[in-house]
């Protein structure tokens, strides 16, 4: 009999929606102005975590333009607002589900 590992929870989850937006999101203009060169393992990003959910804009000079609403104990991500940022929500999405896999099977 095969076992699964125990579910992941809802702040786990957050965290690396955040940490991924954070790793992938690119510096915006003007560039002469100078981001903050802070690689992930330096943020924290439980910081944009709050009992409304995710919300990260300008991060460090990059541009996340993430946002998880909770309402009703639903996760909803903005993904009208991602998209016109950053490009396809299902993708970024598809990404943090793989990784968190990984985190289940202890590969993270």
């Amino acid at each position: 009999m095969k076992s699964y590992p125990a579910p992941i929870a809802a702040e786990r989850v957050l965290e690396e929606i955040a940490r991924l937006s954070y790793e992938l999101a690119e510096t915006i203009p003007p560039w002469f102005v100078q981001p903050f060169d802070i690689p992930a393992h330096g943020v924290d990003f439980k910081a944009f975590i709050g009992e409304q959910g995710l919300q990260m804009d300008y991060v460090n000079g990059r541009l996340c333009s993430t946002y998880v609403e909770i309402r009703g104990g639903k996760h909803l991500s903005d993904a009208k607002r991602f998209k016109e940022d950053r490009g396809s929500p299902e993708a970024f999405l598809s990404l943090v589900k793989e990784q968190l896999e990984g985190a289940k099977n202890g590969r993270l």
